[in-house]
C-alpha cells in the first residue's frame, strides 16, 4: 500500500502528509511494517510477517528494540509484577517506569 493509497483509505480521517511518512518511518522502526519499492518506483508498505512481541524505547535517543518473545523474559517480567504489586503497586500506571511493553503480557 503506497503513502497515497493510505491517504485515501483514511478519508478525512488522514494526517497531512509529513505526519503520515513520520508514522510509517516509527512503524518500520518497530518492525510492524516494511518499505519496498515497487516496478513503477512507487515507495510501499506491507505488515511484516512476524512482528515482535514488545518494544524497548530508550528514555534518552528514543531508539526503539523489537523485543521477540523469550520465555525467560516473560517470567522476569512476571517477577518484576509480583514485587511492584508487593508495594502496593498494582495498576500499570502506577509503576515507575513506562508499562506500555509489561501491560501486554
Amino acid at each position: 500500500m503506497s503513502h497515497d493509497d493510505l491517504t485515501q483509505q483514511l478519508g478525512e480521517q488522514a494526517p497531512d502528509r509529513v505526519t503520515l511518512y513520520r508514522i510509517l518511518e516509527r512503524l518500520m522502526q518497530v518492525s510492524i511494517v516494511q518499505r519496498y519499492t515497487d516496478s513503477a518506483r512507487t515507495q510501499r508498505f506491507a505488515l511484516t510477517q512476524r512482528a515482535a512481541v514488545g518494544l524497548f524505547e530508550c528514555d534518552n535517543c528514543h531508539h526503539v528494540i523489537p523485543i521477540e518473545q523469550d520465555p525467560a523474559l516473560e517470567a522476569a517480567i512476571e517477577l518484576v509484577k509480583s514485587h511492584l504489586t508487593g508495594h502496593g503497586m498494582t495498576e500499570p500506571e502506577n509503576y515507575p517506569f513506562q508499562s506500555w511493553y509489561l501491560s501486554g503480557l
